[in-house]
């Protein structure tokens, strides 16, 4: 099996760490990259073991296997099991998961199956309903500071030239008012992914499976869920949050709550990204 360049382990050592928490483990079957966030290497077609990519935040492989501990303890979502997290000198932390059977939504391809949009919904709002004191104990799960992230984004946006004193604060006034949404009060747990690549259906039914890849969960305001600004899946993000609406009944203003998070969540991505990226989001302040 030809590897991927740049990995940052081989698939022999792979297979050597996947053997300390599965003795019986054979041979490496498949390897996926997440791009600069992580590798995922499958082994014997059941488990996936999770090497975290130098760039990627250091918290990533821990926060997951706190989420995913406390999601087999206090409910049925569907979602990979926690087999073990390792530490490995040079290495650093990397977690052993069950593999999520099926394919995933993106794999499957267009049209998505009939009822996997709500089959997912349905899994957002189980999650958002779960009690999240216990993931703030430790800050184990982060809790999103909005306000914090809104003022970072635009600050550097103005330090660039790209607004200048009296757009910022016209753009913070505009934007940055829903205080409601910037408390602990009402945060909930979120996956913050929920991407078709991350939602698995059975390649011949169709039918829902699960939910992977809890490394961005955090805790914050549930329309945060929908706010991502990732533009090539609008269609689906309008979608699941229909779904979602139809099957919680948030409040009144939750369309208004979701455009608040996308432009919160738009400022403070535009410092990171350049070229085509900058040019599709912009428009979208």
């Amino acid at each position: 099996m030809a590897e991927p360049l740049g990995l940052p382990i081989s698939s022999v050592r792979a297979l050597e760490l996947a053997r300390r928490h599965v003795p019986d483990a054979q041979r490496v079957t498949a390897v996926s990259e997440r791009g600069w966030r992580h590798v995922a290497f499958e082994i014997d077609g059941e488990f996936v073991l999770k090497v975290r990519c130098p760039a990627a935040p250091k918290d990533e492989v821990t926060r997951e296997a706190t989420v995913l501990r406390y999601l087999e303890q206090t409910s049925n979502i569907p979602a990979p099991r926690l087999v073990a997290v390792g530490d490995e000198p040079r290495i650093g932390v990397y977690s052993c998961l069950t593999r999520m059977p099926g394919i995933s939504l993106q794999h499957y391809g267009r049209p998505w199956p009939v009822g996997s949009v709500e089959a997912t919904a349905g899994a957002a709002a189980q999650l958002h309903g779960l009690p999240v004191t216990p993931l703030r104990e430790g800050q184990a799960v982060p809790l999103l500071d909005i306000e914090l992230l809104w003022r970072m984004g635009i600050e550097d946006l103005a330090a660039r030239g790209y607004v200048d004193a009296a757009g910022e604060r016209a753009l913070t006034r505009r934007y940055l008012r829903d205080e409601k949404l910037c408390g602990a009060e009402r945060a909930v747990l979120l996956h913050r992914d929920l991407w078709p690549e991350n939602c698995f259906v059975d390649a011949d039914t169709g039918r829902f499976v699960g939910i992977i890849d809890f490394g961005d969960a955090a805790l914050g305001p549930a329309a945060w869920e929908f706010g991502l600004a990732e533009l090539p899946t609008a269609e689906w993000s309008g979608r699941l949050q229909a779904a979602y609406q139809a099957m919680v009944g948030p409040p009144a203003d939750f369309d208004e709550q979701v455009e608040f998070c996308r432009f919160v969540n738009v400022v403070s991505t535009l410092p990171r990204v350049e070229g085509w990226a900058r040019q599709q989001y912009w428009p979208m302040i």
